[in-house]
């Protein structure tokens, strides 16, 4: 099922695509409520947070193609905060970027598999 949101003005109008399964309300509220009195300024934040969204897809996506069972059932946020607000050491030399992960992060097999996809 695939709904659409539009945000419309006299001269622009984009659609946005919204799949089912993740916890869409959270998304709506981005949508409807917009914080500057500029169009522009409003524009630019909803294609932000709807590109930020599409994003999410994918990487919920390649999660689904992992072996870890647990996380196929994972939300937007609980993506978010298992996998992408994870504290790193980063060290930095003429060739190369390092970043080194706590041995206590729970995480790090499937991190590795979709950094290997």
């Amino acid at each position: 099922m695939i709904q659409k949101i539009r945000y419309c003005c006299p001269a622009t109008e984009i659609t946005i695509r919204a799949d089912s399964g993740f916890s869409r309300p959270a998304f709506y509220q981005l949508a409807d409520r917009l914080s500057c009195h500029r169009y522009w300024a409003n524009f630019l934040r909803l294609l932000i947070s709807s590109l930020a969204y599409e994003l999410f897809l994918l990487l919920k996506q390649v999660i689904q193609k992992t072996t870890s069972a647990q996380a196929h059932n994972w939300q937007i946020h609980t993506i978010r905060v298992r996998l992408l607000k994870v504290g790193a050491t980063i060290k930095k030399t003429k060739r190369r970027i390092y970043y080194r992960l706590s041995e206590a992060f729970t995480y790090q097999d499937l991190l590795g598999q979709l950094i290997a996809q």
